[in-house]
Formats: C-alpha cells, sequence, structure tokens
C-alpha cells in the first residue's frame, strides 16, 4: 500500500500565527481602534500644557537643578544627546537617571502627571463612548472566540 502524501507550506507565522490572524480579522473594530489610540496620542499632548503637570515638572525640574542638572522637564533628560549612544551607559548618564528617578519620587511628578492625563483621558473616552463601545464589543467577542478555541 501506498500513502499518498502532498506537500503543503505552513503559514508565514506558522499555524498559530495565522490562527491568531483569522480570530482577529475576524473582529475587528479599525476605526474604533484608531480612536483608542487617538485618545492615548491627544491626552499625552495634552497633559503637557496642563497646569498641574507644568507645577509638577517645575518642582522635577527643581529638584534636578539641586543635583547641579539643568534640565527643563524629563522629556529632555531622555532626549539628551549626550546619551544616544549605543553600548554601556556611562558614570554621567547613569548618574542623571538615579538623580531623575529620585527627583519624581520625591516630587510626586509621575502620580500628578498620571491624575492629570487620566482625567483628560476619562474625558475623550465620554465623548467617544458610541465608537468605543465597538471596540469593547469587539474586543470581548474574540476574547468569546479564544474562549471556545481553547475548550474545544
Amino acid at each position: 500500500m501506498r500513502i499518498r502524501t502532498t506537500e503543503r507550506r505552513s503559514p508565514e507565522h506558522g499555524c498559530a500565527g495565522q490562527a491568531a490572524y483569522q480570530a482577529r480579522a475576524r473582529y475587528r473594530a479599525e476605526d474604533a481602534a484608531a480612536v483608542a489610540s487617538d485618545i492615548d496620542t491627544r491626552s499625552f499632548q495634552t497633559s503637557l500644557t496642563d497646569e498641574k503637570v507644568g507645577a509638577a515638572v517645575k518642582d522635577w525640574s527643581a529638584c534636578m537643578k539641586e543635583k547641579g542638572l539643568t534640565y527643563g522637564s524629563p522629556l529632555e533628560s531622555v532626549a539628551d544627546r549626550a546619551f544616544t549612544g549605543a553600548g554601556t551607559a556611562s558614570d554621567k548618564e547613569r548618574a542623571v537617571a538615579v538623580a531623575d528617578v529620585n527627583c519624581k519620587v520625591r516630587t510626586g511628578l509621575v502620580a500628578r502627571w498620571m491624575s492629570a492625563e487620566a482625567a483628560i483621558q476619562r474625558d475623550l473616552i465620554q465623548k467617544n463612548r458610541a465608537v468605543l463601545g465597538k471596540l469593547e464589543d469587539a474586543q470581548r467577542q474574540e476574547l468569546g472566540f479564544a474562549r471556545q478555541v481553547l475548550r474545544d
């Protein structure tokens, strides 16, 4: 008896990758996902002009100045061209990173900024509730499908 085989190619990202793609494709809500992404971007950009964030950044900057470092904001310190090279961090880069973290803790910068940005996000979410509901529905359906596949 001769067994006949047909050569089949595996999908580009393997069978699991193909299955995941097909499951996600079934439950797309691209317009709603774009709105969610826009909310993320806009809330950060808007937070940069928030008075409470501005005050927190000023406090952080003053703390850094006490440590001999002159950065107007944490965004400036992480973008410092002196630290953009590849390889091991220099002693100065490590010292700036430690000062940055210590000043963030001392001034409560992260909590203050997060609170302001979360308020902005809540407002944007409320204004876009209907379209975000589509995304929630799509994700719920996708999760239900995944649970069903795992049970089978």
